[in-house]
């Protein structure tokens, strides 16, 4: 048993905590917000979408960056950024596209493994975090050509559940599509697939651990992680320091003040998305729905309907807020009965750390006990129970190395 500190409570850093717990490690969890999940895992489309993990990265969306730096792509609004880490993470993303099929496989791969590994938490936890199996409906502007067609049989060889219906079969699937009032030539349909309130997710395990014997630091923003003579790590605040054996970082992305040569090595951009919260209106959906074309998700959390969507770039405060009332508008126009429009909803603006090929940095970095399992993007919530298993092998199977290494400071974003 080591002692392992894993920094940042969001969904990804509180699935990590319990992996690490099950392996036998004592374990310390610390989170700079008075809450856990309050960032990245506060508001996201709560989909587990085990079936739609496709890379970002792919020739079609590179074809309409164009549209998106002049603001005519609904789904997709970028701005040019002078930082040299913005053009490094974009020529990486604009390479990584050629290899857009084996990342996608790599993706439902660790996908798999978290689907298997959530049951255990929708049985445990599932009342808590409006778990349903609720199944996903992908309603696409195109009927699928031959490669799409391709796509979707290889993902049916892993054992993926996945459906071609006409208009007419969806409406059968989802009857509150009848008054939808968006055009989709062709739907994929998932029945396979879950949805669940990330953020009341987290906060229920953080709790439960805490049950269990994990140590919890809220409001504890790590400052400094330092290599000690023993090979011990210190992690250290404002107001405390703890000695360890082990640290993973599951804070979104490495910060640049940490190491810049760590930065660099695992890059990851913060891509914005959005979500609204509003009461379910009079025919809203139990399948959880996304209009491809669009970038807009509709899924129900019981007696609400969490509307997510958009993948911004650069984009100001101002720029943001118009962002927030496009999706409002668009989703009314789209699905009019689906939710109570009228209401005043809760909206949410949130950086999504993500790498260049959409696969999270899940190793241990060139600083011997310190790991990192961060850059989910917009999958964190289907990715975390996997990942957060795959790092708690590599912490079990690790051994301690040198310390005579150079001291190294950080102040990471947590949550």
């Amino acid at each position: 048993m080591v002692h392992v500190a894993v920094i940042g409570a969001g969904v990804v850093g509180a699935t990590t905590a319990d992996a690490l717990l099950r392996a036998g490690h004592r374990v310390t969890l610390f989170e700079q917000a008075p809450e856990a999940a309050s960032g990245a895992s506060a508001a996201n489309g709560g989909q587990l979408s085990y079936s739609y993990c496709d890379a970002m990265a792919n020739p079609a969306l590179l074809a309409r960056l164009p549209g998106a730096l002049l603001g005519r792509d609904a789904g997709m609004q970028c701005r040019l950024a002078v930082a040299p880490d913005f053009w490094r993470w974009a020529m990486a993303f604009a390479a990584s596209s050629r290899h857009c099929q084996r990342h996608s496989d790599a993706l439902h791969r660790l996908a798999a493994e978290s689907a298997t590994l959530m049951q255990r938490y929708h049985e445990d936890l599932g009342p808590r975090y409006c778990y349903r199996e609720a199944g996903k409906l992908v309603l696409l502007g195109a009927a699928p050509d031959r490669a799409d067609q391709a796509r979707y049989a290889a993902k049916r060889r892993t054992g993926i559940d996945l459906r071609v219906l006409s208009p007419a079969e969806a409406l059968a699937v989802e009857p509150a599509l009848a008054n939808w009032q968006g055009q989709f030539a062709a739907a994929l349909y998932a029945p396979g697939d879950e949805v669940g309130d990330a953020q009341r997710f987290a906060r229920a395990l953080v709790n439960q651990l805490q049950n269990q014997g994990m140590a919890l630091k809220m409001g504890s923003a790590v400052r400094q992680i330092e290599r000690e003579a023993t090979g011990s790590l210190r992690v250290s605040g404002s107001d405390f320091s703890e000695t360890v054996d082990r640290a993973v970082l599951c804070t979104g992305s490495v910060p640049s003040h940490l190491d810049r040569s760590l930065a660099r090595r695992y890059p990851v951009y913060p891509v914005t998305g959005y979500s609204l919260t509003l009461p379910v209106g009079a025919a809203s959906t139990s399948v959880s729905i996304t209009d491809l074309s669009s970038k807009v998700v509709l899924c129900r959390l019981h007696d609400q309907l969490r509307v997510a969507g958009y993948a911004d770039l650069n984009l100001t405060p101002e720029q943001h807020r118009q962002r927030i009332r496009a999706l409002q508008n668009h989703a009314r126009r789209l699905a009019p009965d689906m939710a109570a429009w009228d209401c005043e909803p809760s909206s949410w603006t949130g950086h999504r750390p993500m790498t260049p090929a959409s696969m999270p940095h899940i190793e241990e970095t060139p600083v011997p006990g310190l790991f990192v399992n961060l850059g989910h993007g917009m999958l964190g919530w289907t990715l975390a129970a996997g990942s957060a298993a795959r790092v708690a092998q590599l912490v079990s199977r690790s051994r301690p190395r040198s310390a005579k290494l150079p001291v190294t400071r950080h102040s990471p974003q947590h949550g």
